[in-house]
């Protein structure tokens, strides 16, 4: 079925950009040598999320999230360091273990992700 193969590929791309299992979130875990820059808006992940994600030169340059529930949101990375903060740039307090990020969210407040390195 042409509409079944159309929905099975939409799903592969977003899978390379996005990932969102375990209640973790993972940003451009299988990005294509072919994409080195550019940015998607409105991508869904479990747990709520709505994400936009920019990078260049295949490494994440931020990340916003938008949760419709409050409660703790955790993304799995390998940068060494990220920034989180609100849209209005106040800092998030979160906390690293095991190569993953935890920090409080708000239902409707946007979060900013941004690698230090």
């Amino acid at each position: 079925n042409g509409a079944d193969d159309n929905a099975s590929g939409t799903a592969a791309v977003l899978e390379m950009l996005l990932q969102s299992y375990h209640a973790e979130l993972r940003f451009l875990p299988a990005l294509p040598a072919c994409w080195p820059n550019g940015h998607v808006t409105g991508l869904r992940a479990r747990g709520g999320y709505t994400v936009d994600l920019t990078w260049r030169r295949k490494r994440l340059v931020q990340a916003m999230i938008m949760p419709s529930r409050s409660g703790s949101c955790t993304v799995r990375t390998g940068a060494s360091s990220l920034l989180v903060t609100t849209s209005i740039g106040r800092k998030i307090k979160s906390k690293w273990d095991d190569g993953k990020l935890s920090f409080p969210v708000r239902a409707g407040q946007k979060v900013l992700i941004v690698p230090l390195t």
